[in-house]
């Protein structure tokens, strides 16, 4: 493990484009152009999917300032169905490392509403891989 992996560090700016890669359970690929804005704690991603024009917006907050690593963890819901009036949810973790500036490791999951609960959905979801443009 790096010295600096953990503790305090440099601010690690997270704000910026990015290409995905999302390598499924089957090692299927997908790429991604990646937006993220962080304000304060608050962070925001457009995601557009390369394979079908799809555009998802995700939102959810990023762990900590001035220290390393910096979790961001992020959900998007969207159609219509009876999980708090929601069909789907995506809900991404992505790690960023001062020491690993121009990438960041992470994983997707996609759920559906099924009954009334969310279910876990076998596609769209695994390992993600974010490369700074």
């Amino acid at each position: 493990m790096h010295p600096r992996a953990f503790g305090q560090g440099k601010d690690i700016n997270v704000n910026g484009q990015y290409v995905g890669r999302v390598i499924g359970p089957d090692r299927s690929t997908a790429l991604l152009d990646v937006s993220v804005v962080g304000k304060d704690l608050a962070v925001t991603a457009t995601v557009k999917s390369r394979a079908n024009g799809g555009t998802y917006v995700v939102k959810g907050s990023r762990s900590v300032y001035r220290s390393t690593p910096v979790q961001l963890n992020l959900v998007s819901e969207f159609g219509e169905g009876s999980c708090g009036g929601f069909a789907h949810k995506y809900t991404a973790q992505v790690t960023f490392v001062e020491y690993e500036r121009g990438s960041a490791p992470g994983t997707v999951n996609r759920s559906t509403c099924q009954s009334g609960e969310w279910q876990p959905d076998q596609q769209n979801r695994g390992q993600l891989e974010l490369t700074r443009k």
